[in-house]
């Protein structure tokens, strides 16, 4: 604690911009090498190489910010709450989303066995960032493909080019993989304490699958990057809960609930989980208030 506060205030995010786009180029320079070796090897895990890839960096970025602190779950932690024949017949991960860092952070947070099976839905137009876009799609996350990208406050989503991602995110869950979203649809700029209300969308491909659910919520990230920043890397100290939705894991073959009553359950579990994370903050000394 005393080494990061005798770090400059303006210091910090500057080192993590510039950590940040290193990691980036890297990604950039290396995935493709990645892919081409996967093919050589070991054909169908270009994917799973690359997460592997991207976690390991992502950790070494988050560790050399040394005014970060990280309370997440423990390895033992990860497995309890998510076995590994669970992750074998495919599953479904939420992530509340509070901050740009959001993404990054579950990256670096989630275990190898876990992240290399993931695969993300994100916001279409990112696809098309020079740099970035090739980053995400060798990484293997896909496009949600909204009609109206400058405002997408009402989420609809183009039906024709979504269908071929649909047919994609059903194969990758029948194959074993794991389909990360953020089931808010938008950041959240409010009150970090609170969830916003999630979107249906996806939760209908959970039915039509009948996989588990789990998310990982985190407390924090707004003080990590504030949404007003344009770079993040200030002193913050982030609280991370991994959970399953218990209620709807437990009855997978003969739930009666719908597309809206799978949703609405998912909330108030995630909420929960949320909560958890907003009280250790309050009881470490935290103001649990927006910034």
């Amino acid at each position: 604690a005393l080494a990061a506060a005798s770090v400059p205030l303006f210091f910090k995010p500057v080192w993590f911009g510039l950590g940040l786009i290193w990691l980036i180029f890297t990604l950039w320079a290396v995935l493709p090498v990645v892919h081409l070796l996967a093919r050589l090897v070991a054909p169908g895990a270009e994917y799973c190489w690359s997460e592997r890839l991207c976690n390991v960096l992502f950790r070494m970025l988050f560790g050399s910010c040394w005014w970060l602190h990280v309370d997440g779950p423990t390895s033992e932690d990860w497995a309890r709450v998510i076995p590994d024949e669970a992750l074998q017949r495919g599953c479904v991960f939420m992530v509340n989303h509070t901050s740009f860092v959001d993404g990054f952070m579950f990256s670096g947070l989630t275990p190898q066995r876990v992240i290399a099976r993931a695969r993300t839905l994100m916001k279409g137009g990112i696809f098309k960032t020079p740099v970035i876009g090739s980053v995400f799609s060798r990484l293997g996350h896909l496009p949600v493909h909204f009609t109206r990208e400058a405002d997408n406050s009402s989420f609809s989503v183009d039906k024709e080019a979504q269908s071929l991602v649909t047919a994609e995110v059903q194969r990758h869950l029948a194959s074993g993989g794991v389909l990360a979203f953020c089931p808010e649809g938008s950041i959240n700029r409010g009150d970090q304490t609170t969830l916003l209300p999630f979107r249906r969308g996806t939760f209908q491909i959970v039915l039509d699958h009948k996989v588990p659910v789990f998310g990982l919520t985190v407390y924090g990230n707004h003080h990590f990057w504030p949404t007003k920043k344009q770079m993040g890397g200030y002193p913050a100290s982030i609280y991370a809960n991994v959970f399953a939705v218990e209620e709807w894991n437990a009855q997978l073959g003969s739930s009666t609930l719908d597309a809206a009553a799978l949703c609405e359950l998912c909330e108030k579990r995630m909420q929960v989980s949320l909560a958890g994370c907003a009280a250790r903050a309050r009881a470490a000394g935290e103001k649990t208030k927006s910034k």
